[in-house]
């Protein structure tokens, strides 16, 4: 990754690569452990994946995952795994969630606006919550200042 003014700089031409070839894309974020999960394959008896799911050890453990909630969908040959850097308001407004939409339809004459909204709304209330658990310094947090002494 590269540095900009503003941090980690995204490569946006990338992420929409990514998108566009890849079977199965894993996103993992800074402030919490979970993955946001985007299974693009066709399949005629399910839709296609989108979801928030926990972390597993690489991709074999994501493939025996990916397989459960898939049955009968073959192995993905092009799985894409990156960690997001910024915030989620910043990840709705990148190319992830337009090109899958857009990819979805087009491949598979879905539309999954509304799973994609919901799954936008998902990850800003967890990132919401997980940062005032690390303000307030609650569970697998510890804080760095105290009010002793004032």
């Amino acid at each position: 990754m590269r540095y900009g003014d503003n941090g980690l700089a995204v490569d946006f031409d990338q992420m929409a690569m990514a998108v566009d070839d890849g079977d199965v894309i894993v996103v993992g974020f800074e402030m919490t452990s979970k993955r946001l999960v985007l299974d693009l394959r066709p399949d005629d008896h399910s839709p296609p994946l989108l979801e928030i799911a926990e972390p597993v050890g690489g991709a074999h453990e994501r493939n025996a995952w990916l397989s459960e909630r898939r049955p009968g969908v073959p192995l993905p040959e092009k799985f894409v795994y990156f960690t997001w850097p910024h915030s989620i308001e910043m990840l709705g407004q990148s190319p992830l969630f337009e090109r899958a939409h857009a990819r979805i339809e087009r491949e598979q004459g879905l539309d999954v606006a509304e799973e994609i909204n919901e799954l936008i709304d998902d990850l800003s209330q967890r990132e919401r919550a997980d940062l005032r658990q690390a303000l307030a310094g609650g569970e697998g947090y510890e804080t760095v200042w105290s009010r002793d002494g004032f």
